[in-house]
């Protein structure tokens, strides 16, 4: 984890320093930033190690959230909701095998982002002011509302709704 740590530290370090980090026209992180922390382990640190991560908990991963406040806090923010409150953690508490041996080796990897939608236009990050809802309806589900921002949603990948459900 440590060795993980530095690695990615030391490569978005480097990006930063040389200007190719971010893709400014875009607003986002260069695709090849995000492949290279891919490559190093980076989206698996906090998934276990059944499921190709490298299984440290939150604690562990403490002094390299700092480290990437420093560097960009848009890099923490990105680990923090790809692992902790994006679909990561979800899927290990409440999903079934099939979800999670879908679904984290993929994260791991970073094939998927995973993003987190709560906040709504009015309501912000309240959730007792939610408005956006869903409804069974058959075997599937209707959502109407509006989520905006949505944290890490622009890269692709897996996303956990936050919404009321009807009844």
């Amino acid at each position: 984890v440590a060795a993980t740590m530095a690695s990615c530290l030391e490569f978005v370090m480097t990006r930063k320093r040389e200007g190719t980090l971010l893709d400014n026209d875009r607003m986002l992180f260069h695709a090849d930033t995000l492949s290279g922390l891919a490559a190093r382990g980076f989206f698996g640190l906090a998934i276990p190690k059944e499921y190709g991560g490298s299984g440290a908990k939150l604690g562990d991963l403490g002094p390299l959230l700092r480290a990437l406040t420093l560097v960009h806090p848009d890099l923490a923010v990105m680990f923090e909701v790809h692992n902790f409150l994006g679909p990561v953690t979800p899927l290990l508490d409440f999903g079934t095998a099939a979800q999670k041996d879908r679904y984290l080796p993929q994260l791991a990897r970073g094939e998927l982002l995973g993003s987190f939608a709560l906040t709504e236009p009015g309501a912000g990050a309240d959730p007792s002011r939610l408005s956006l809802s869903a409804r069974r309806d058959g075997d599937r589900w209707l959502v109407s509302g509006v989520k905006w921002p949505i944290t890490n949603v622009l890269y692709g990948g897996l996303c956990i709704l936050v919404l009321k459900l009807e009844g």
